[in-house]
């Protein structure tokens, strides 16, 4: 299978939230498990499917950083996995080299 992603993936297990836009709920939980410069890997721990296209707000807490790093990116895919449900996600804007750098730490 052709890989067509323009930034290399590093595996990560990062505890963070999400709040999705479209619904204006309360924040859920989710794990990041992998991240690059566009994008990054998704375990949303949910029951309910989120919808292709949503607008997700993460909130990323890095024990290596004072602060937790903030994303915003477009869901481009989602499938079920076990009780959760494992998606990507597309950066809005490309990730800068000290919120790879952070991610990347807590591997």
């Amino acid at each position: 299978m052709e890989n067509r992603r323009s930034f290399g993936r590093f595996d990560t297990q990062l505890q963070a939230k999400y709040f999705l836009k479209e619904r204006k709920e309360n924040w859920g939980k989710c794990t990041v498990i992998d991240v690059s410069r566009k994008g990054m890997g998704i375990i949303f721990i949910t029951r309910e499917k989120i919808n292709v296209g949503s607008t997700v707000l993460l909130e990323i807490a890095v024990s290596t950083a004072s602060n937790p790093v903030h994303v915003i990116g477009i869901l481009r895919w989602i499938r079920k996995k076990g009780n959760d449900f494992v998606g990507g996600i597309e950066s809005t804007k490309i990730l800068d080299d000290v919120k790879l750098y952070y991610s990347h730490l807590e591997k």
